[in-house]
């Protein structure tokens, strides 16, 4: 991996301007010459765990912190996680990695047998963002596109270390076949800081110029496109256009399960887009709104269910799953066809019950159990939209 020369020569004058920020930065990378690449890793990965981005969805080491009156985690659970084992399973080798942190974020026991988020940093135990946080995450997110169809996380996350503390990469995957697309999602830690990155007349990655693009406009731009690529009414097995991975099924959900609880679980995940349940079913739909966005959702639901492996929506256990193949182009199909026919019926119904309901009357009626989120697209809008190249 290389850098152009006008990168290292704005790095450089970065480093002077922002290092003591940068010593002193919440949950930032790691600036301690003493560590060796895996104690970078090892502090990387359960800084993740303990972070603002996993620890309000993990259940199970949630539930591991409520054990331990100070909020002790023995390091020998720790060591049961995959990505974590994958790296060490050595308890000592963990402990006196972390110890080298320079984030304040966490804090190990004397006898580097135990580990806790320090009481100085509290984490927020509610799932929901704010508006204003959602806005704020989309203004620090950049998509880039042009790495390596075989990169690995590690090599991307030791890369934007050499840029500057991120808090999430996601790598983009084909719904079908998982293979990474070569474009990420990229969250830096401040606003700041991608805007600096933005600003660099060019990023390399070895010898390909990195596509960069702003999240928000690469969102509306893919709107936009996917909004022009069918007008007709009529869907065609062979015409249907819609985004692929964006829609998960749930079967299985507490007894209380309302739209807007699973909501507030989902777009933890991804931004939700539109969501299809009735009160007292035990079943539905969550779109997302961005390609793979469903993947992303399962992911985080693994993730929260640790070692046990039960999935849980809204209080109950529940089996859930991205739709795929046929299965994903049948949904979309009866969606849009759905779509076309409420557009069809207010153009004959004149001044129909739809009248004034928001852009399309998408926003259904009074009492209707299907409901969208605020900035998604409407239904059929998403019926059309297509997978990004």
């Amino acid at each position: 991996m290389t850098l152009s020369s006008n990168f290292v020569e704005k790095l450089v004058v970065d480093y002077f301007q922002d290092i003591t920020r940068l010593m002193n930065h919440p949950e930032g990378i790691n600036m301690d010459k003493d560590c060796s690449v895996l104690e970078r890793k090892i502090i990387r990965q359960v800084e993740f765990y303990f972070g603002d981005k996993n620890l309000p969805r993990d259940k199970f080491l949630l539930e591991q912190i409520s054990k331990d009156d100070n909020g002790w985690v023995p390091i020998s659970v720790l060591t049961t996680f995959n990505r974590l084992k994958q790296l060490s399973s050595d308890e000592e080798i963990i402990a006196v990695a972390l110890k080298k942190s320079t984030s304040d974020l966490l804090e190990v026991d004397e006898e580097n047998k135990k580990v806790r988020r320090s009481p100085s940093k509290p984490y927020r135990a509610m799932l929901r963002k704010t508006d204003v946080e959602l806005v704020e995450e989309k203004q620090r997110t950049v998509n880039v596109k042009g790495f390596p169809l075989d990169e690995t996380l590690d090599n991307l996350e030791e890369f934007f270390d050499k840029i500057a503390p991120v808090t999430y990469i996601y790598m983009k995957r084909a719904p079908s076949t998982k293979e990474f697309k070569g474009s990420i999602f990229v969250e830096f830690k401040t606003k700041s800081e991608a805007v600096k990155f933005m600003e660099l007349e060019e990023v390399k990655y070895g010898d390909v110029v990195l596509q960069r693009e702003w999240k928000e406009e690469y969102v509306e731009r893919k709107k936009l496109e996917k909004k022009g690529k069918s007008q007709n009414a009529d869907v065609e097995e062979d015409t249907l256009q819609y985004t692929k991975g964006c829609v998960l099924k749930f079967v299985g959900c507490g007894q209380d399960t309302s739209i807007e609880s699973l909501k507030e679980l989902f777009r933890s995940f991804s931004n939700v887009a539109f969501v299809e349940f009735k009160r007292g079913d035990t079943e539905g739909y969550v779109r997302f709104e961005e390609e793979n966005g469903a993947q992303v959702a399962l992911d985080g639901l693994k993730e929260a269910a640790g070692e046990e492996g039960k999935m849980t929506v809204c209080g109950g256990e529940s089996t859930v799953s991205v739709l795929e193949g046929e299965e994903e182009k049948e949904y979309h199909k009866k969606i849009f066809e759905r779509g076309a026919a409420r557009k069809g019926g207010r153009k004959s119904g004149g001044r129909g019950r739809g009248r004034g309901r928001g852009r399309g009357g998408y926003k259904g009626s009074k009492g209707s159990s299907h409901k969208e989120e605020g900035d998604g697209p409407p239904p059929s809008k998403q019926a059309k939209e297509s997978t990004e190249e």
